[in-house]
């Protein structure tokens, strides 16, 4: 029989798990208090042997005897990774920040920021997703320098300065701050996909067929200044390749441009201008906002400061 104090002992205080994951657990003991790094890695370590011994306990003496093993099989077994003094969760499973101050009995000095989940590193993610986000955990969220009460008002500063970065390059026509990757993909949503109609708006203005299937390229929001303008100048072009837009394009549909990664920019430049397409910089601005830029900011919110 399981012994009656494993869900007191065990179980029960989950006031100490903050997360957890496939294989980890990350624990908050409030009641250790410590004066440095190496008092923290020190009662790190001696609290993951306190629960190796309580699991050991359980397994060698009640489950593996159950089950007919012989308890020199049991490789059970916890440790104490990484010590951290800051912790940021998001509320998705597998997106968190961390700053690390002792890792594998190594002090961290100075500490090092690490995430997991987070597009930072992810080549799906724009370049000012990136920015963004290394902005609010580098330079507010695990800076020591910023107070608690100053969090909000940083990220706001922050957001501006991003809103003139993008000006900037918008007006320079240099897309690969704030253009999204994404390729070709063939669906059954076929040509009506808006994805497809944006790279064959590339190539339709263009007057060459340079995305095609498989294409790597970057895509934005774009505002057409004056649509019956484009319709009249796109229409020669419109169905003399494949991959140029229809003849029946509704113009109103055509909210994304598509350039490829090695585009050239005084050509694309003159070939927009023409057919007076511009960056939407206030669609751009707002989806600098969104997704786990927007889950980050909410999570300052929230809770004001990390772990």
């Amino acid at each position: 029989m399981i012994p009656h104090d494993v869900y007191t002992r065990v179980e029960k205080p989950q006031k100490y798990v903050v997360y957890g994951d496939t294989d980890s657990l990350f624990i908050n003991i409030p009641e250790e208090k410590v004066t440095n790094s190496e008092d923290a890695m020190n009662k790190g370590m001696k609290i993951s042997e306190e629960i190796n011994s309580i699991i050991d306990n359980v397994m060698n003496n009640f489950f593996l005897p159950r089950l007919g093993v012989d308890p020199q099989y049991n490789y059970t077994s916890f440790k104490t990774e990484i010590i951290i003094d800051m912790l940021m969760l998001l509320d998705i499973k597998k997106n968190y920040a961390y700053r690390v101050i002792a890792q594998d009995g190594i002090i961290k000095d100075p500490p090092v920021i690490d995430y997991k989940g987070l597009p930072i590193k992810k080549s799906d993610a724009s370049e000012l997703t990136k920015y963004f986000l290394k902005r609010l955990i580098y330079d507010i969220i695990f800076n020591d320098e910023v107070e608690s009460s100053e969090l909000i008002t940083e990220i706001g500063k922050v957001a501006y300065q991003i809103r003139e970065i993008i000006k900037e390059h918008v007006k320079e026509y240099r897309f690969h701050f704030f253009g999204i990757p994404k390729k070709w993909n063939i669906t059954k949503s076929g040509d009506t996909l808006w994805s497809i109609k944006g790279m064959k708006l590339y190539n339709t203005i263009m007057n060459e067929p340079i995305l095609m299937p498989m294409s790597g390229s970057l895509y934005f929001p774009i505002t057409i200044q004056n649509p019956i303008e484009l319709k009249s100048k796109i229409e020669p072009y419109c169905g003399q390749h494949q991959f140029f837009l229809s003849k029946d394009i509704t113009i109103s549909s055509l909210n994304y441009l598509f350039v490829p990664h090695n585009y050239n920019v005084e050509k694309t430049k003159k070939a927009m201008e023409y057919f007076t397409i511009i960056p939407d910089e206030n669609a751009i601005d707002k989806s600098s906002r969104e997704g786990v830029v927007h889950r980050v900011i909410e999570a300052v919110k929230e809770s004001n400061k990390p772990y």
